[in-house]
């Protein structure tokens, strides 16, 4: 599937859920501000295949029969699509944007008076992280690197087994060198069976 048609279906799913004057008075505080709420989470949108998800400045769609989702800024002067597309070109740079999912900028959806740019990335599986047995020389090791990675010790090792040490070290003196520090379980997934961040915009 090309980008073009990545667009066109989310395009054509944001159309028809505007039109929709239930979801538009759920979700539109005005002609140009989204708003969602923590209970909207995961949310099927008149469609078994597509699902809404929210944090505290984006929207992600996700459709489960295409390979790429599409997220959103929901506030017209926030722009952490747009940051998270800055950073992913720091890590090509830092030799570190195999740990990202790589966002695509596919172009601005409009309609009643909503300008959405719309950014792609390939659909990750969240549903749960892999638990590994971690010994304990491991565990000690993954306290003892500066890195945000290390609040959740399960992440920081999904990193070690899938990367490598030096591979580990390496996006841990990223993350702090570009003050990406809000990673958690909901903003990391798989893509071909290794661990990613999906949401890295910064705090």
């Amino acid at each position: 599937m090309n980008f073009n048609e990545v667009y066109d279906r989310y395009s054509s799913a944001l159309t028809t859920l505007i039109h929709n004057s239930s979801f538009w008075n759920k979700y539109f505080s005005s002609p140009y501000e989204l708003s969602f709420e923590e209970e909207d989470e995961g949310e099927d949108l008149f469609n078994p295949h597509l699902h809404i998800a929210c944090g505290a400045f984006r929207g992600c769609l996700i459709d489960d029969t295409c390979e790429y989702v599409v997220k959103f800024d929901l506030q017209p002067s926030v722009f952490h699509c747009l940051h998270e597309c800055e950073n992913y070109k720091l890590a090509e740079k830092a030799s570190c944007s195999q740990f990202f999912a790589q966002p695509y900028q596919l172009g601005t959806y409009t309609a009643k008076n909503i300008r959405l740019p719309l950014y792609a990335y390939p659909r990750a599986r969240t549903s749960s992280i892999h638990h590994h047995y971690i010994r304990s020389g491991r565990r000690s090791y993954l306290r003892s690197v500066p890195s945000c990675l290390n609040t959740y010790v399960d992440i920081a090792n999904n990193f070690y087994e899938d990367y490598g040490r030096e591979a580990y070290e390496r996006l841990s003196n990223f993350l702090a060198t570009n003050k990406i520090d809000d990673i958690h379980f909901g903003n990391v997934g798989y893509i071909n069976n290794k661990i990613v961040i999906i949401d890295y915009a910064g705090t």
